[in-house]
C-alpha cells in the first residue's frame, strides 16, 4: 500500500508504516523504490501537555527491522547534514 511507505526529508524511501505505528523495512531487499520530490516543510507542530501511552508493540523477525531502533539516521532533520543552513 503506497500510503503506508515512509519517505526521508530527501525523499528516499525509508520503509513502511505499520499497524502499531513503528517504521519497518526489511534488513535485505531487493526492491528499489524511485526517490520522491520532498514536500515543502510544514509548519511547526505544538503538541499537546501529555497523552496516553502507546500499546505494546508485537515482536518481528529477524529478516525486518524498526528503523528508528536500529538505523535511526535514515531520517534525519531538515537542518542536519546538507539541507543544514551555513553559520556565519
Amino acid at each position: 500500500n503506497n500510503e503506508r511507505k515512509v519517505f526521508s526529508v530527501l525523499g528516499v524511501y525509508v520503509g513502511d508504516l505499520s499497524k502499531d505505528q513503528r517504521i519497518l523495512c526489511r534488513r535485505v531487499s531487493e526492491e528499489t523504490i524511485p526517490r520522491l520530490t520532498p514536500p515543502p516543510e510544514p509548519p511547526r507542530v505544538y503538541p499537546p501537555a501529555n497523552f496516553p501511552l502507546a500499546p505494546m508493540m508485537s515482536e518481528l523477525g529477524f529478516n525486518i527491522m524498526d528503523v528508528l531502533m536500529e538505523q535511526p539516521q535514515r531520517l534525519h532533520p531538515m537542518d542536519s547534514g546538507e539541507l543544514k543552513e551555513d553559520m556565519d
